[in-house]
C-alpha cells in the first residue's frame, strides 16, 4: 500500500512521468477559468500602470468617524449630554487610569451615576469641558442616546429623589447581628458539637460575602467604611468584585 504512494509522489515531484495526466488537467482547468478583462489585460501587459493605479487610491483616502477620532488630542466622555476633556484627570482618577481611557469618546453617564458617590457625582461638573469643535465631531462618531436610556436615567432621579438610595442604618444593624451571632454560634460549638460549628461558620462565610458584595458596590460613606468585613471574616479580598 505503501509502496505504489511513494512511486506515485515521487514522480509528482519529478514532473516527467506524471505529465501524461497533469498537463491535461491544467489545460481543462484553464479553459473553465475566466478571461482577463481589458483592465487586467492592459496591466499584464504595461505593469507601471498597476503603480499609478495605487498611487491615485492612496492619494484620495476616505475619512469616518474613526479617522476623525484618531486626530483628537484630548479624552474626552460624554456625561448627561455634556462632553468633558478628562486628559489631566485620567492619572487622579480613584479608580484608575484604564477606566478613563476605555471610554473615551463615548458616553459613560450609567457608568457615572452607578460607581460613584453623590460627592464624586458632583466633582465631573467642575472639569473641563471639550471644545466645541471636537464636540461637533464627537457627536457625529458618537451613538445617540436611545429612549431606554433615557427612560432609564428618569427613573433613577426618581427612585433616588424618593429615598430608594438612602441607607437604613436599622436594616444595617439586623444583618450585621445575625453575621455576629452565626460567628459566635460557631465559636462556641467549635470544641462540644464540631459538625454545628462548621454548619454555622459556612452560613457565617456565606453571609459575610454577600454583605460585602454589597459593601464593595456600595457609594455611601457607611459602605466605604465597611468595604472590609468580607476581607476580615471570609478572607474575601476587595479587588475580587471588580
Amino acid at each position: 500500500m505503501m509502496r505504489p504512494l511513494r512511486i506515485f509522489l515521487a514522480a509528482l515531484l519529478s514532473g516527467s512521468p506524471t505529465q501524461g495526466f497533469l498537463i491535461p488537467a491544467v489545460r481543462s482547468v484553464a479553459k473553465l477559468a475566466p478571461r482577463p478583462s481589458s483592465l487586467a489585460s492592459s496591466t499584464m501587459r504595461n505593469p507601471s500602470s498597476i503603480i499609478e493605479t495605487e498611487e491615485k487610491e492612496v492619494s484620495a483616502p476616505v475619512r469616518s468617524a474613526s479617522t476623525d477620532n484618531e486626530i483628537r488630542n484630548g479624552l474626552d466622555v460624554r456625561i448627561h449630554g455634556s462632553w468633558y476633556d478628562l486628559s489631566n484627570w485620567r492619572k487622579a482618577h480613584p479608580g484608575g487610569a484604564h477606566w478613563i481611557d476605555m471610554y473615551d469618546g463615548r458616553d459613560c453617564t450609567e457608568v457615572m451615576d452607578a460607581f460613584h458617590s453623590v460627592k464624586a457625582r458632583g466633582m465631573w461638573q467642575r472639569l473641563p469641558k471639550t471644545d466645541e469643535k471636537t464636540v461637533l465631531m464627537l457627536e457625529k462618531s458618537t451613538p445617540e442616546v436611545t429612549s431606554v436610556q433615557k427612560n432609564f436615567r428618569q427613573l433613577r432621579v426618581k427612585l433616588e429623589d424618593e429615598g430608594w438610595f438612602k441607607r437604613d442604618i436599622f436594616h444595617e444593624a439586623k444583618l450585621l447581628a445575625i453575621l455576629s451571632s452565626l460567628l459566635v454560634g460557631a465559636a462556641a460549638t467549635a470544641h462540644s458539637i464540631p459538625i454545628v460549628s462548621i454548619m454555622l461558620l459556612s452560613f457565617a462565610f456565606t453571609n459575610s460575602g454577600w454583605l460585602g458584595h454589597d459593601y464593595i458596590h456600595g457609594t455611601d460613606k457607611f459602605s466605604e467604611r465597611m468595604k472590609m468585613l468580607s476581607p476580615i471574616v471570609a478572607g474575601i479580598g476587595r479587588t475580587w468584585w471588580s
